[in-house]
């Protein structure tokens, strides 16, 4: 019995000294972000071993006991930001978070850590919170794995895992002045409403028969809607640079205010393009990371000029080709009008403290979920976000030719044992000279652009796209309902009103604060409400019946 009480009143007083101890470590202020919960317990990830053992609760107590910053250290590792939003999918995109995926739908939030996939026949458009523009092909898998706030810039970190993607940084000079109609009809319309063009119905009689032949003026309307939002905006988005490194498994690119196209193939070779910018004050040199433990050399490369990058990764040359070859997708991003303005929009009302350099990070982390870095330097004090950087460019690399020689020596017993079962089969020594000879094949698939560029021909063809998931009935309604024409004066008295209302980082707080579940709805609830406001389906009848009295008359 003595024993007993003997070693209750010492675990009494142990738990009495760990009690104090952490009540000193609570008093430190714990500032939580935006969205995350109180709980720092993950259940989903708990082991009841580990749980219940009270020497693994106890070494974890000492360790936060000794570190007073502990929470605020956990809760950086762990809190993951918004890097973007999805602007527009065609066909089933996913996005993968964990070991689970749900389907991309408008203004779906992607979160660092996620991978975005597009499938068969498939296309996407993502906005970036630093105003980047993102379109993934068919078939391309992309990870967006870190998205950092200084005062002065962002940086993103992102990797390609396979297909064809566009990265265009925003660019604050305005678009040259053209009547073209757009290349990318394909998203057409947009569920960003404001961002759509409007087509203009002329009833032309006999006596105005050659206005027919006057050029039609709403794409060009269209692009100095554009400009004149572009250049209200840069008050409060141009201030900070973005710089981006994007991992590819063969080599890294990394630059500011990048505009950058390229595909990545499994296990082979990578084509890539660095666009040169309008805006002459933010282009900067793109360089180009090879593999290799050793291999830490930086090759730049030249701008609007196409490059091949081998399988392994440590060989770059200039590919005379790349024009011939992926002149097609090119043509489909070229002129995406729509696109830029729903940019322009999205980012008033995501984007606006993030540009904000009197921001404080408490403000910043509490109202809108963003942790900001330090970038300052001093001589006793280094660039947090600069040293971040570097050993993000040394362990890619390190870690990607680990994972490009893994690749290629289990293709190789692949196809060796295939080569052999052949042999064993059919004495195939045909095939295995015909395998060969593939190999040096330039190799690029139509399925990367087929239904865009089908989509563009009938958009220039008919002014209309009916080959997407939008019928002609819902074409009808927009062009007539959503797609209001709006003049140049109307647009600058309303971007100089949300100029007024946004003046400050605090003013955007409610519209940041709109939640995943306006991504639920979809474009037909948007119509629905349209047309319970006004009788449409009543002059789409009259539209009809007219066109039927004037079959009867002729």
């Amino acid at each position: 019995m003595r024993i007993k009480h003997i070693n209750i009143h010492y675990l009494l007083s142990i738990l009495l000294i760990f009690a104090f101890n952490v009540q000193r470590a609570l008093c430190l202020e714990d500032v939580i972000y935006k969205g995350e919960k109180q709980s720092l317990i993950n259940f989903d990830e708990i082991k009841a071993d580990d749980w219940l053992d009270y020497r693994h609760w106890l070494s974890e107590l000492n360790s936060k006991i000794k570190d007073p910053l502990w929470k605020k250290k956990f809760r950086d590792n762990s809190y993951k930001e918004i890097m973007g939003r999805a602007l527009a999918c065609v066909g089933e995109c996913r996005i993968y978070r964990g070991t689970k995926y749900a389907k991309s739908t408008y203004r779906s939030s992607i979160k660092e850590g996620d991978e975005v996939q597009t499938l068969d026949n498939s296309y996407l458009w993502i906005f970036l919170m630093n105003g980047t523009m993102v379109r993934l092909a068919p078939n391309t898998s992309v990870s967006f794995n870190e998205f950092n706030i200084s005062t002065d810039g962002f940086f993103l970190y992102v990797r390609i895992n396979q297909g064809l993607v566009l990265w265009s940084s925003r660019d604050a000079n305005p678009l040259p002045e053209s009547s073209l109609s757009e290349t990318d009809a394909l998203f057409l319309p947009l569920r960003t409403l404001s961002a759509n063009f409007h087509k203009e119905k002329k009833t032309i009689t006999e006596e105005q028969f050659s206005l027919i032949l006057e050029d039609d003026q709403t794409h060009l309307k269209h692009v100095q809607k554009l400009n004149c939002v572009v250049k209200l905006n840069n008050k409060f988005f141009k201030e900070k640079e973005s710089y981006s490194l994007i991992v590819m498994p063969n080599g890294s690119i990394y630059g500011k205010n990048l505009n950058f196209f390229g595909l990545v193939e499994n296990l082979g070779s990578s084509y890539i393009k660095s666009y040169a910018s309008t805006d002459t004050e933010g282009t900067s040199e793109v360089e180009f990371y090879y593999r290799g433990y050793k291999n830490k050399d930086a090759f730049k490369l030249k701008e609007n000029s196409w490059y091949k990058v081998d399988s392994y990764g440590k060989a770059i040359e200039e590919f005379s080709e790349g024009d011939k070859i992926f002149g097609l997708p090119e043509l489909l991003t070229k002129r995406i009008t729509s696109v830029l303005l729903a940019r322009e929009t999205l980012l008033l009302n995501y984007s606006l403290p993030l540009f904000d350099k009197k921001i404080t990070n408490d403000e910043l982390i509490i109202k809108h979920g963003y942790r900001l870095w330090d970038n300052s330097k001093t001589e006793s004090k280094i660039n947090e976000l600069d040293e971040h950087i570097k050993f993000l460019k040394e362990y890619t690399r390190r870690s990607e030719t680990t994972n490009l020689n893994s690749g290629h020596n289990l293709y190789s017993r692949i196809k060796n044992a295939e080569k052999e079962l052949n042999e064993l089969l059919i004495k195939g020594d045909d095939m295995s000279s015909n395998d060969k000879n593939d190999e040096n094949k330039e190799t690029f698939k139509d399925n990367h652009y087929t239904l865009a560029l089908n989509t563009y021909i009938n958009f220039i063809s008919k002014n209309i796209d009916t080959s997407n998931n939008v019928n002609q009935l819902l074409h009808e309604i927009w062009y007539q309902r959503e797609g209001k024409n709006q003049t140049l004066d109307q647009c600058l008295a309303q971007f100089a009103e949300e100029e007024n209302i946004t003046s400050s980082s605090t003013n955007s707080t409610d519209s940041n604060n709109k939640d995943d579940n306006d991504d639920k709805n979809d474009i037909g609830n948007e119509i629905d409400k349209k047309i319970d406001s006004t009788d449409i389906s009543g002059e789409l009848k009259n539209e009809k019946n007219m066109k039927k009295k004037n079959v009867k008359g002729s």
